[in-house]
């Protein structure tokens, strides 16, 4: 079973899979948005050889960067929609494209970026249009440009895409033998963070869709609504036949409520933890209550779910419905020092056994992060007593205590 979670904070989730995956030795790779200087380096979009399948990728690509703002369909944009197609379809047609950071550029027709594209784009159409943006005036390059040329920069231009765009990392690959791909949000902005995360998510539904897994993948996103969009709503269900489950883990119901009803309707399972709004609430005792008993009504469902106490949760899978108790995941070492530095040592190793699968930036060899704490030198570390040691000793002062007496 290959996992792989998308964390949207730092230290939190991603971190506690990495301990327990160095503990126990299994394969895993740490990524944190914060680095600069390594990460995984993804091919987010794939140019192709037929015009709508390359209008087809170009769409998707598209709404995955307009979540940036919190949108999720460019319907109600149509400057943003004619000018983000034809900059992403007249990328995927050209005949050696640039790399897809430097796209921004392309909505100024006195930069270098917009002649190269403008000369190596294959589709005849697609090039009327992209000369029709030089004779335009500065005032409607604004109008017509402008929302478009912000949203590309916010996401294909942000560092943390930017270095991570650049590489063709096999996922699948990875992925067969049991391994583990974590993912840090870390303190980067939430724009940055929606790309990268977005586009990820993206990428796992496209290779699944296409049935590129050969072992079971459970996805794991936390912090889901601010990334997940239409798609991956409705790929819950259909994602399972392709050995790919979704696990979306938020604090709130999405904002957009089509994505909401698909989120909810294709769910398979459900687990709701304590929630203090009375309509949310309310909400979830209504999807809780047909599992349950006859005689149980809606209204003590609601006000136990205001009343969970912590570790306790109410699960809807299937037809059944019940409440549990859910125990936290302690750490894999009884000291936090110790867990701390076998975690650092198995990151490095996986960057070294993997480094080329990792972007780094200039001539520099791939190494651990700079970011991350120092490590205590082997003179200020203290020799700690492991269990077996501890056990021992216990036993020989019982025994002396019995002789004595």
């Amino acid at each position: 079973m290959a996992v792989i979670v998308l964390d949207w904070q730092e230290r939190s989730l991603a971190w506690t899979c990495a301990k327990h995956a160095a503990a126990k030795g299994k394969r895993f790779i740490l990524d944190n948005l914060n680095w600069y200087r390594e990460g995984i380096a993804w091919q987010f979009i794939k140019p192709s050889k037929h015009r709508r399948e390359n209008e087809d990728r170009a769409r998707a690509f598209s709404e995955m960067m307009l979540r940036y703002q919190g949108r999720t369909t460019m319907a109600n944009t149509p400057l943003i929609e004619a000018a983000t197609m034809t900059a992403l379809v007249a990328w995927l047609s050209m005949k050696k494209p640039i790399p897809i950071w430097k796209l921004p550029d392309i909505f100024d027709p006195k930069s270098s970026t917009y002649r190269r594209v403008l000369s190596d784009c294959t589709e005849a159409d697609v090039c009327k249009e992209l000369a029709r943006w030089k004779e335009l005036t500065k005032a409607a390059q604004r109008y017509e440009l402008g929302p478009a040329h912000r949203m590309f920069r916010a996401t294909l231009g942000s560092e943390p895409f930017r270095l991570r765009c650049q590489g063709n990392f096999n996922l699948p690959k990875f992925l067969k033998d049991g391994g583990m791909v974590l993912i840090e949000g870390g303190h980067v902005s939430p724009e940055a963070k929606r790309a990268v995360f977005g586009a990820i998510l993206q990428h796992i539904t496209h290779l699944a869709i296409h049935r590129k897994f050969k072992t079971p993948v459970i996805v794991v996103c936390d912090e889901a609504h601010e990334y997940a969009g239409s798609q991956e709503a409705n790929a819950l269900r259909e994602l399972l036949k392709f050995n790919v489950l979704l696990h979306m883990i938020s604090q709130s119901l999405f904002g957009d409520s089509e994505i909401q009803e698909a989120m909810l309707q294709n769910s398979e399972r459900i687990e709701i933890y304590r929630c203090d709004s009375t309509a949310s609430a309310h909400r979830f005792a209504g999807m809780i209550l047909p599992g349950l008993p006859w005689e149980t009504k809606l209204q003590d469902v609601q006000y136990q779910i205001m009343r969970l106490r912590r570790r306790e949760r109410f699960v809807r899978e299937g037809n059944r419905s019940w409440r549990e108790y859910a125990p936290y995941v302690e750490d894999p070492y009884p000291w936090p020092s110790l867990t701390e530095k076998r975690t650092w040592q198995a990151i490095r190793k996986s960057i070294g056994e993997h480094g080329d699968r990792f972007c780094v930036i200039g001539s520099e060899k791939t190494q651990a992060p700079q970011d991350k704490p120092s490590e205590p030198s082997p003179e200020s570390t203290p020799n700690l007593p492991s269990p077996a040691m501890k056990l021992r000793a216990a036993l020989s002062r019982n025994s002396n205590a019995s002789e004595e007496s």
